[in-house]
């Protein structure tokens, strides 16, 4: 009985109950080791199961000995009252409900460390080598950066010692297959480092790509946007020039940029008369801060380059204001899919970051860059990922890990987050899922959580069955054990009235689930709420699962 006392399976209970009885009834010197497993399975988070406890404890009342009383009475003060006032009628009266749980401090997320720099050629080829698939962002970030500042600190050695990586020269590691061109990650880096090693040979295939046919492996603008950094590197080291400094590599985790240190690399471009790169000069704006200090906007003020006046007029103007996204369910022959839509980009933007504003979907294993590339926008990175994350939900890709980095950022948070993070909370893989949770425990510890949008994206996606409820109430459930009770509350009040039956509705399945989550996130922040469509289920005839959860829920929160 004490093995199975704490096993999830509700048969083997059942049928340990009905035996234990039996046995007391065969011998009622066992009713004390009886009661003893009895209330654990009191512990059990099913009201079914502990009905049943109930009923037999209640049963054996007048075979329990001392031992076995107290072990009950204690035990009783954590059930539900009316099951509480059964025991205390049978055990002596006077048991009172036990304290709500305490809630556990929220954890906050810490956001991992930036890798150092690369140090020499010889690590910058190492790091070259090694790019292999699955993709890295720091080793992106790292290579680019690498290269940037060894190209110009010492061109002869790096070139030296990349020699062995583009020997035998083959233009199918660039991309180049006949007439097509293989568009990647891989590919822009590959040519980046080809154009400054060996720009003769870079030139013949830059010669030769405008009768080509492209063929890109269906990125979405975020992934376009780190691709044309690497590639616009290959003019100025064809051209036999250099770039001394890339302006947007990061300097937090979050893929944030500090202001100060962008100001310092403008500086040093301007001071080398280097003409600041297009797509290098738009990415570190977005990744900078959404506040500016005095005196760092009185700096860039002072810059004289093109690049130096639009990062005065970004820094002058507060940034970009964040675009208004929405997310529509669109019926296709392949079944419901998710589209995200925003807004018209505002008056004077750069190029590159107006073609941010396009949305796509489909699949790409770069989901966890996105959020990297715009970490003060947290609601246009979401928008990008509402059209790519369906495509992973069975898949064990980790871009559900795209979340987690979506929740450290800053911006407004909307609907295209919260449909974001309801696709990571419906993924088929309990690990996959977790990055969803984590995402939830970002948001709850700096009261950022969306809830009424988190609501309506689970209520949508539920109905139109892109997600299982069962799942989602999973996530919800860990968030409520990790301490974000009361954030978890707010989203399941929300969705009770879409996703609870109507009079004559099947159930969906995962209803009561639902409502047992909200139990017991009810229970731990001690709310009190009026619930008219948990009530109505409450006060239908019969005892299913449904029905007794309602009456629990109706009951804590009266």
């Amino acid at each position: 009985m004490a093995a199975l006392a704490f096993r999830p399976e509700k048969k083997l209970l059942r049928a340990a109950m009905s035996w234990a009885g039996d046995a007391v009834l065969r011998d009622a010197g066992r009713a004390d080791t009886v009661l003893g497993t009895l209330s654990t399975i009191f512990t059990q988070d099913t009201l079914a199961l502990q009905e049943r406890a109930v009923r037999l404890a209640v049963k054996l009342a007048p075979q329990a000995g001392p031992a076995g009383r107290q072990t009950i009475r204690q035990a009783a003060a954590e059930l539900p009252s009316e099951l509480r006032e059964q025991v205390s009628a049978a055990y002596g009266g006077g048991i009172a409900e036990a304290a709500p749980p305490a809630a556990p401090p929220l954890p906050v997320s810490e956001c991992p460390p930036l890798p150092p720099p690369i140090a020499s050629p010889e690590e910058l080829v190492v790091e070259l080598t090694a790019f292999r698939w699955p993709p890295g962002v720091w080793a992106f970030e790292r290579l680019l950066a690498g290269l940037a500042e060894w190209s110009h600190r010492d061109p002869e050695r790096l070139r030296q010692v990349l020699r062995p990586w583009w020997q035998p020269f083959g233009p199918g590691a660039y991309g180049h297959a006949g007439r097509e061109i293989h568009e990647s990650l891989f590919t822009a880096v590959s040519r980046a480092f080809l154009a400054f090693a060996a720009p003769e040979r870079s030139r013949k295939l830059t010669a030769q790509e405008p009768g080509m046919r492209r063929r890109p492996d269906a990125p979405g603008a975020p992934e376009l946007l780190y691709r044309r950094r690497a590639l616009e590197l290959v003019t100025p080291f064809e051209e036999g020039t250099c770039y001394p400094v890339l302006l947007a590599t990061p300097t937090a985790g979050t893929g944030h940029l500090d202001p100060s240190a962008l100001l310092g690399r403008l500086e040093r471009l301007e001071a080398a008369g280097v003409r600041a790169l297009p797509a290098d000069l738009a990415q570190a704006l977005l990744r900078l801060p959404r506040r500016f200090a005095a005196a760092d906007v009185e700096r860039a003020g002072r810059l004289t380059s093109e690049a130096g006046r639009t990062c005065a007029a970004w820094m002058r103007d507060g940034g970009m204001p964040d675009p208004e996204a929405s997310v529509t369910l669109r019926e296709t022959a392949y079944g419901v899919r998710l589209e995200a839509w925003l807004g018209a980009p505002g008056p004077g933007l750069p190029e590159e970051i107006r073609a941010l504003f396009e949305v796509q979907d489909g699949h790409t294993y770069s989901l966890t860059w996105w959020p990297l590339a715009l970490p003060a926008h947290r609601e246009l990175a979401a928008a990008h990922l509402v059209g790519y994350l369906p495509w992973s939900m069975d898949a064990n890709d980790r871009q559900t890990q795209a979340l987690t980095a979506l929740a450290r950022g800053d911006g407004t948070l909307g609907a295209a987050t919260a449909h974001a993070l309801v696709c990571g909370m419906g993924h088929v893989n309990p690990a996959e899922r977790a990055a969803a949770t984590d995402a939830f425990l970002t948001l709850a510890a700096r009261g950022e959580v969306p809830a009424a949008a988190l609501a309506d994206a689970v209520t949508a996606l539920v109905t139109a069955d892109l997600v299982k409820l069962n799942r989602v109430v999973s996530v919800l459930d860990d968030a409520t054990q990790a301490g974000a009770h009361e954030a978890v509350w707010e989203v399941i009040s929300g969705v009770l009235a879409g996703l609870l039956p109507k009079e004559g509705e099947r159930p969906r399945a995962g209803a009561a689930d639902l409502l047992a989550a909200g139990a017991r996130a009810a229970r731990i922040a001690g709310l009190r709420a009026e619930l008219p469509e948990v009530a109505a289920v409450a006060g239908r005839k019969g005892s299913s699962r449904l029905v007794q959860e309602a009456r629990r829920l109706i009951q804590l929160v009266g």
